[in-house]
């Protein structure tokens, strides 16, 4: 029995060690083939010092969805924008310069609109125009210059061509003219959307009442609860209001306002089947007090927004 046992044990003995030898060469033999692959620039890749050095588009510093909305006042003006930054996420900034290849991908804006809802559309080419030079693959270069971490994509536009659109702008990162720098994984791609604010795109604060056959829903508020109202501009003469909130509660409603040539105002309760107009008190806009007047029904007339939107702030 001793003699069994014995035999048992040179065997595991002699599997380890074998064993052992594999994983060691395996070891040698790996590192080798990742140096060698560097080396050669066939992978992008950096060596293990402590700060990887990516390349990554920054719109955002708060969401990986990386999408920025921006909002101006209308001018006739030639305005240049830092539309695009691209940033060298390191703790360091750049030793050299770095050129980075951008591409249009006017996909990304399709599939943010899916996800969220939106209806922006890809800016065309004759509201703007690039001022980075223009790679031989049709990309545009962005210049991260020496001793800086951000270089920018740029375009000139003016801007009152954009009042009553939805621009967007979408791109993501081809390549790096330098050898050892990554492309970000969840950064490489960003979208800016670019929108004119009319003249009623703002802050206002609310009063009023809202009447539902759902008796819990129904409630009434002055300005001192505090229900705030973004206008947000959707074409020359209209803005928004999403979601629409009372005291009682917050409907996932849109109402669409357009003031019309005389100050009264067309209210649209998107999403419902049959949007009508208060009867006979239509809803209108004070220019001098900066002030909406809303009465409008939706649902057959069984709900009922009366809302006075008073002027805060701009946007």
């Amino acid at each position: 029995m001793i003699k069994y046992k014995t035999k048992i044990n040179t065997m595991k003995l002699y599997f380890k060690i074998n064993l052992f030898l594999a994983l060691f060469l395996s070891f040698l033999m790996s590192g080798c083939l990742k140096d060698k692959d560097y080396e050669d620039g066939l992978i992008q890749s950096v060596h293990s010092n402590g700060d990887q050095k990516i390349i990554e588009i920054g719109v955002t510093t708060t969401s990986t969805s990386n999408f920025l909305q921006l909002a101006f006042n209308p001018t006739d003006n030639d305005t240049v924008l830092n539309l695009i930054p691209v940033t060298l996420a390191s703790a360091n900034p750049a030793s050299e310069d770095i050129n980075v290849t951008l591409v249009s991908n006017p996909a990304l804006i399709g599939n943010y609109n899916a996800l969220n809802g939106s209806i922006h559309e890809e800016a065309p080419s004759s509201v703007y125009t690039l001022l980075n030079p223009v790679s031989s693959d049709g990309g545009v270069i962005v210049t991260i210059p020496k001793g800086s971490h951000t270089g920018y994509l740029q375009i000139k536009i003016k801007k009152s061509n954009y009042l009553g659109h939805d621009y967007a702008f979408a791109y993501q990162i081809s390549k790096i003219d330098k050898p050892g720098y990554l492309i970000s994984t969840n950064l490489g791609t960003g979208i800016v959307a670019v929108g004119i604010k009319n003249k009623w795109d703002a802050v206002y604060r609310s009063k009023g009442s809202f009447v539902h056959p759902n008796a819990a829903f129904t409630s009434s508020w002055t300005y001192d609860d505090g229900i705030i109202r973004e206008l947000i501009t959707f074409s020359p003469n209209g803005v928004y209001i999403y979601p629409l909130e009372t005291k009682a509660v917050t409907f996932g409603v849109e109402l669409d306002l357009t003031v019309n040539a005389d100050n009264t105002v067309s209210t649209v309760f998107l999403g419902t089947t049959d949007d009508l107009d208060a009867v006979p008190n239509p809803s209108h806009y004070d220019e001098a007090a900066k002030t909406f007047f809303i009465d409008a029904y939706y649902g057959g007339h069984t709900r009922h927004l009366i809302d006075t939107l008073q002027y805060v702030r701009e946007r």
